[in-house]
């Protein structure tokens, strides 16, 4: 490494002259020598360093030599010469050289060791060489790094497009039919879904789970952040939701024990890591639903007897994002259903979203919206409200995770909805194929 660099080896001569010699002595030898400076010494101590050219010009004048000649050198050092050490590191060296005033910028550096004694003379075009090479240098091993870190990005991205296929393959990849035995067809639940992921890999997940053949649960949740800490989060969720499926038809409890889990999970990591979540039950047969909340955004009832749609305000119970608060409870709200009614569960990246006038979609917006899509199937209603926020912020592209969850009671009557021509078609779309 140039860095490491002996300057002795960079010394050009180390004559030198003694302090009392008259000028005309120290130009006559100077001029028989390649090199314009030397140093002066006296009784062996440095004292300066004189030029030949400077001495010249003061012998070359008109009276030059009559006034000069014979004056000792040692009145006509240089004002300013630069001395260096050989305990100094290159860095140094070149720092110092490249402070000095412009006037004296090319005078040779004077080399001294631990003890002042003199070594010998470097010329300064020799240490801009010295600086070059250290330039270039540097330069090669950029270049070295750069490609190091390109390959590693590659296979960094390479894993991560892995990562992201295995984040997606987490996602229902086909909707469980209720009773078991129905056709996508003839179920009495009906699901479907819009996502996607700010980038690679997501922090928003949701999952269905079968509590019975005539009831279901479907969870949605938020992790704080996107990218890969929060998608490593998703992932341990599913497996706490699988592990707790006995627990899927008493939400509260659900929800308890996920949180209690995941805080002992993520206790020994540094940073704080949280995810807002809601998990909603549906029972066909007593037409209830029961709702439980930690931290997340109200779920949407459309009834499509009364063409009403609102979030379920009333339904101010829960508890804290899971992940916060270790032993927290979380309260379950009760409510009746009606055939054909839909509920919509979604993510904050859904109205989040801002135009070129820094406004925010909102949650108003976004209500407004599904109102007026309300008369809609889930799947045609999901793309007019995904159209219309992107048609808001004039963007496809979204900076936070999107999540968006219909469930749909359907009609005991195997027919098709007043609402939709063909519910065959609708909802024979696989899940993968909503997935953005």
């Amino acid at each position: 490494m140039m860095q490491q660099v002996d300057l002795q080896s960079l010394v050009q001569h180390s004559d030198w002259i003694e302090s009392s010699k008259p000028l005309r002595d120290v130009y006559d030898e100077l001029s028989k020598l390649k090199y314009d400076y030397m140093a002066v010494l006296d009784q062996g101590m440095l004292l300066g360093v004189c030029s030949k050219s400077k001495i010249g010009m003061l012998l070359g004048h008109l009276y030059g030599r009559s006034l000069y000649d014979r004056q000792p050198v040692r009145h006509y050092l240089l004002s300013n010469y630069l001395k260096i050490t050989t305990e100094m590191q290159i860095t140094e060296v070149l720092q110092a050289v490249f402070s000095r005033e412009e006037y004296e910028f090319y005078d040779d550096a004077v080399l001294t060791n631990g003890q002042d004694n003199f070594l010998g003379l470097i010329p300064i075009k020799t240490l801009i060489t010295v600086q070059n090479r250290i330039f270039m240098e540097n330069i090669d091993t950029l270049k070295a790094q750069q490609m190091e870190l390109n390959r590693k990005n590659k296979e960094m991205e390479k894993n991560l497009v892995l990562a992201r296929g295995l984040q997606q393959a987490f996602l229902p990849q086909q909707y469980p039919c209720f009773p078991s035995h129905a056709s996508e067809t003839d179920s009495r639940l009906r699901f479907s879904h819009y996502y996607q992921s700010a980038d690679l890999l997501g922090g928003d997940f949701f999952h269905i789970i079968p509590i019975s053949d005539y009831a279901a649960g479907m969870f949605i949740c938020d992790v704080m952040g996107h990218g890969v800490s929060s998608a490593l989060v998703t992932s341990m969720l599913r497996a706490l939701l699988e592990s707790f499926q006995l627990l899927s038809s008493s939400p509260s409890e659900l929800m308890e024990a996920i949180n209690q889990k995941l805080i002992e999970m993520l206790k020994h990591n540094n940073e704080t890591i949280f995810a807002t979540a809601l998990y909603l039950t549906v029972d066909t047969e007593s037409f209830e639903y029961q709702l439980v909340r930690a931290g997340h955004h109200y779920p949407l009832h459309l009834n499509r007897a009364s063409s009403e749609i609102k979030p379920l305000e009333h339904a101010n119970v829960g508890g804290p994002p899971l992940g916060v608060i270790e032993g927290a409870n979380y309260e379950t709200h009760q409510g009746k259903i009606e055939e054909n009614d839909v509920f919509l569960a979604y993510t904050d990246g859904l109205f989040e979203v801002f135009n070129s006038k820094k406004q925010m979609y909102g949650k108003k917006r976004l209500l407004e919206k599904i109102q007026n899509s309300s008369h809609l199937p889930p799947i045609t209603m999901m793309d007019e409200i995904v159209m219309g926020v992107k048609n808001f912020s004039s963007s496809e592209t979204f900076e936070d995770d999107i999540c968006l969850v219909g469930l749909e009671i359907a009609s005991s009557v195997h027919a098709p909805s007043p609402q939709s021509t063909d519910f065959s078609q609708i909802f024979s779309m696989s899940p993968v194929s909503r997935t953005n």
